[in-house]
């Protein structure tokens, strides 16, 4: 329903942060999404909660800023977790140059 669109929206916003972005800040632009990304989940029914949950942690403790490879595989793996269809989350991945 209304709460898994608005979990996906915030995983999309936050692939496209750019962590490395010239200037500095966005490692706040990270930490910002992920907080975000964490509050529409916690509303989410089992099993795709405690899934998510799990990948986000793990995905704040790798965070380095000038490694996209260090945190973007993960929010492929949510998007797959809640559900999105795979040739959709194949596309995204191919999009943010991830491999997961």
């Amino acid at each position: 329903g209304g709460q898994l669109a608005r979990a996906l929206r915030s995983t999309y916003a936050l692939l496209d942060v750019d962590s490395m972005r010239k200037g500095g800040g966005g490692t706040e632009q990270f930490r910002a999404g992920w907080r975000e990304l964490v509050s529409q989940v916690q509303p989410l029914g089992e099993p795709a909660r405690t899934s998510v949950l799990e990948l986000l942690d793990a995905m704040n403790r790798g965070f380095a800023a000038s490694r996209r490879q260090s945190w973007k595989p993960y929010l492929i793996r949510v998007l797959h977790e809640l559900g999105e269809a795979e040739a959709t989350v194949a596309g995204v991945a191919r999009r943010h140059r991830v491999t997961w």
